[in-house]
């Protein structure tokens, strides 16, 4: 059966702490790198980005698109991720959600709706002054065909869920139009088995994207799609609740900045039952901390209750941390992008090799990468917990020691 890997979620350079180098060319040459098959263009809501866009790139099949001039080796589809702040119930709600078009026609009528809540040439991922129950009613009246996703579901800000301002439940955000709620991201700090725990997250499918601001970090998460690519496929497993036809690829969720609660300045790392013991204060500044992932699961699931349908993951450490920790190398450096571009041309695109690459070859040439690569896929890693805005830490080795 034809599958392939998409990662929807990404920015363009008019997004805010965004490097300018994630253009359309640039885009296409680390998909290939990584091997993802569809990519959203991102930020479509922005005018500038938009006119980009729309001059750049030809449509192939239904919803996706290709960039003029180069092959259909790496496909297109219009995304943007807009962050509602809107009084509803009482509180003061903060939610991004990323949106899916099927055309250039139904971006162009979104965007003129949209610039009547919030300024879209500010900002890549604009901040609307709507409910999310406004915009998907909104979204659906321009074309039932617009998918809209609650983006990074758990995060404390900013989020569907979050602790700081999120809904307790998706009825409590979109009512009536819940049932059209169809997908939800898991977000770096969480994975399907967290999910799980959720009742009302059986009515949903689960997808994940890097949500990359720079092109290095494209498909450190993104989701594997049964079918041939196309907008088509993606609304139709959404729509029908294929869940079997999904299999998402997750960071650790410890590793994500979230997944514990803490306070970062007092460098307080707190555990769920930790936290909770401490009525969720702080013990060295008495002040709240920021409730992570996990707290926030726990508090909206059932700490026994498991989903009857487990929807398919793999867990994935990006290869440049693997090679940086083999060389005891800082991911950005010189000579870990010379050996990652080396084992991605010479072998096999980065998520490839991650998965399901035979390493008998790669171990011929590099065995500390290669054994990596294989501790990753078995699980034997060490991660201290992310909180309050620090990433986890991964350790895949406990010596680490150069090629």
């Amino acid at each position: 059966m034809e599958k392939f890997i998409a990662d929807l979620h990404l920015h363009s350079p008019f997004s805010r702490a965004t490097s300018q180098r994630m253009n359309l060319e640039t885009l296409r040459e680390f998909a290939l790198l990584k091997g993802i098959k569809l990519l959203g263009t991102g930020d479509f809501t922005h005018p500038e980005w938009f006119l980009i866009l729309k001059s750049n790139l030809l449509e192939v099949d239904f919803g996706v698109f290709k960039l003029k001039g180069f092959s259909e080796e790496v496909l297109f589809l219009i995304t943007g991720e807009v962050s509602c702040i809107a009084q509803d119930k009482g509180k003061l709600r903060k939610v991004h959600h990323l949106i899916l078009v099927p055309d250039f026609e139904t971006a162009q009528k979104v965007n003129s709706q949209l610039k009547l809540f919030g300024n879209l040439e500010e900002d890549g991922r604009p901040t609307l002054k709507i409910k999310s129950l406004d915009l998907l009613n909104l979204l659906l009246e321009i074309n039932e065909k617009i998918i809209l996703i609650p983006a990074h579901a758990w995060t404390p800000h900013f989020s569907i869920f979050g602790s700081n301002s999120g809904y307790d439940s998706l009825v409590e955000a979109f009512g009536y139009l819940t049932s059209k709620v169809k997908a939800i991201e898991t977000g770096l700090s969480s994975d399907p088995p967290m999910n799980c725990r959720v009742p009302f997250l059986e009515k949903v499918c689960l997808v994940s994207f890097s949500d990359a601001h720079s092109p290095e970090n494209l498909g450190r998460e993104a989701t594997i799609f049964e079918g041939k690519a196309s907008f088509e496929t993606i609304f139709k497993i959404f729509t029908n609740l294929e869940k079997e036809k999904i299999e998402t690829l997750e960071f650790y969720p410890q590793e994500g900045k979230y997944h514990y609660d803490g306070h970062r300045f007092c460098k307080v790392r707190l555990s769920p039952q930790e936290s909770k013991k401490l009525n969720y204060l702080c013990p060295k500044c008495k002040r709240k901390v920021t409730v992570g992932v996990m707290s926030r699961v726990l508090a909206l699931g059932f700490e026994n209750f498991e989903s009857s349908f487990k929807q398919k993951f793999k867990y994935v450490v990006p290869l440049r941390q693997i090679i940086a920790e083999s060389l005891n190398l800082s991911p950005s450096s010189q000579k870990v992008s010379k050996i990652y571009l080396e084992l991605v041309k010479k072998f096999a695109p980065e998520l490839d090799l991650l998965l399901e690459y035979n390493l008998e070859d790669l171990y011929n040439f590099y065995p500390k990468i290669a054994e990596g690569i294989q501790k990753c896929r078995e699980g034997k890693i060490e991660i201290l917990p992310g909180y309050d805005g620090e990433y986890g830490k991964v350790k895949v080795f406990s010596e680490i020691k150069s090629i």
